[in-house]
């Protein structure tokens, strides 16, 4: 691109270049449409498409909202000679990468899109490229430019751990003979093994997306079994499903296959960090 010469290009494109800036920052589809040179159908379908994926991902829309951008004056170039021109534009947005990395901040949803706002911030430059048409300054990278610039924030995605405690219904002893689960510490007597299930509310559970199960029933527990008050056992438990319910089982069996020692038992069981989700009585 030649250097400005005595022409009024260089402020012309510096107008549109403001104008065409503003657009992409607030997202404008028509605008941005009638200011470029030319644009393919599937880009301006994105754009409209946009708006409507942020009003349904609070964490899309907190980053769009984090949009900004400054126009490098000493970086226009244009003249009517060549009818080309060009600028330099540094946009700058949150950092979702960056804040994924914090512990604090992904919690949860709702507290990640809190985070947002105050987060680190990224920029990039992206250079705008013009032509003239008859009178009037166009952009003509658009395509490029909406892939460059909202890319990143469209396609990050993010897993949130799902609270296992949320879907608990209970902690029960279950009877190995009987079948039936029963509430109330276990009395020992004359058994090889004892078991407490902690049962998932099966109900509520399916009613979430597959996402959220699929979050759930990759937990691990940890639990530890108590008799008259001593700690005599401990370990982990993955789900398992029985009879159409899902439920952690926590077995303790004697070592040499006799009874296990008369007495009063219970079991505190913990979630992956430590947290305690439930205790027998």
């Amino acid at each position: 691109i030649v250097a400005c010469e005595s022409d009024n290009s260089v402020e012309e494109v510096g107008s549109v270049a403001e104008d065409y800036v503003d657009a992409l920052v607030e997202i404008n589809a028509g605008d941005i449409e009638d200011l470029s040179y030319e644009i393919d159908d599937e880009s301006i379908e994105f754009l409209e498409s946009i708006s409507e994926y942020a009003d349904v991902n609070p964490i899309t829309e907190a980053a769009l909202a984090t949009l900004s951008a400054e126009i490098d004056e000493e970086s226009i170039e244009a003249t009517k000679k060549d009818a080309e021109g060009c600028v330099d534009v540094e946009f700058s947005y949150v950092d979702l990468n960056a804040l994924a990395e914090d512990e604090e901040a992904i919690v949860d949803e709702e507290t990640f899109v809190n985070a947002i706002a105050d987060a680190e911030v990224k920029s990039v430059t992206i250079t705008i490229e013009f032509e003239l048409d008859d009178e009037d300054w166009l952009v003509s990278n658009t395509d490029e430019i909406i892939e460059e610039l909202y890319s990143e924030i469209l396609e990050f995605e993010i897993e949130f751990a799902v609270p296992l405690i949320d879907y608990v219904e209970g902690l029960y002893w279950y009877d190995l003979y009987s079948g039936y689960y029963f509430d109330g510490a276990a009395t020992v007597e004359n058994l090889y093994a004892i078991e407490a299930d902690l049962v998932l509310d099966h109900e509520t559970l399916l009613e979430q997306d597959d996402d959220v199960i699929e979050s759930v029933l990759d937990n691990t527990i940890e639990y530890e079994v108590y008799s008259n008050g001593s700690l005599i056992d401990s370990g982990s438990a993955s789900v398992s499903m029985y009879s159409s319910l899902y439920c952690f089982e926590i077995i303790y069996e004697s070592a040499y296959h006799g009874y296990i020692p008369e007495g009063t038992y219970t079991v505190t069981v913990f979630d992956e960090d430590g947290n305690t989700i439930a205790t027998s009585p």
